[in-house]
């Protein structure tokens, strides 16, 4: 009953964590330490077996390497923050759901190291990431959403832009993955 914000950017990449709960449509700010540090373009995803929010990565300007890579967990029960592997994979413009069928975090985006458009999967309970290299697949692209579907127990990802043609064409198309 809660959704959970954690930095964005209003001139400096902000570290704040705020959660709105949705039955008091309230918003409220805590302030665990230690936290994330500052980020814009993190992405976050809901595991409810760990009962736990899972930030990966972003964006820092003031950060030596501007590219995040980092995981951190948010423990909805006792409002604090870990970290849990400093050393993920090194995506940007990716979008991230929890799947439930499978109990990991998919994450579909660009690999900044080797600028290949990747799958990976975050374990929550393990702490672990690791590249899925599913046939076939969608273009590379940028300004994709992704959610998990229950009932088909399958991540979807729609649409974005289609990097190739400047500035970007609009893509529509949808693509199932489990």
């Amino acid at each position: 009953n809660m959704t959970v914000l954690f930095g964005g950017y209003n001139g400096l990449e902000l570290d704040d964590t705020w959660e709105f709960d949705y039955p008091t449509n309230t918003w409220t700010q805590y302030s665990p330490n230690p936290h994330p540090i500052g980020r814009e373009f993190g992405r976050m995803s809901y595991d409810p077996v760990e009962k736990v929010v899972v930030l990966f990565g972003g964006i820092n300007g003031t950060s030596p390497d501007a590219y995040l890579k980092d995981t951190w967990e948010y423990d909805v029960v006792s409002r604090s923050w870990t970290e849990t592997n400093p050393d993920g994979p090194m995506m940007f413009d990716s979008a991230t759901s929890y799947d439930s069928s499978a109990k990991r975090h998919i994450m579909v985006g660009w690999n900044y190291t080797n600028n290949n458009f990747q799958t990976w999967a975050y374990d929550a309970a393990a702490n672990t990431w690791a590249l899925r290299a599913p046939p076939g697949g969608p273009i590379p692209r940028t300004g994709h959403a992704m959610a998990y579907h229950e009932t088909l127990q399958r991540t979807v990802l729609f649409g974005g832009f289609d990097p190739s043609v400047p500035p970007g064409t609009p893509l529509d198309d949808t693509w199932e993955y489990n």
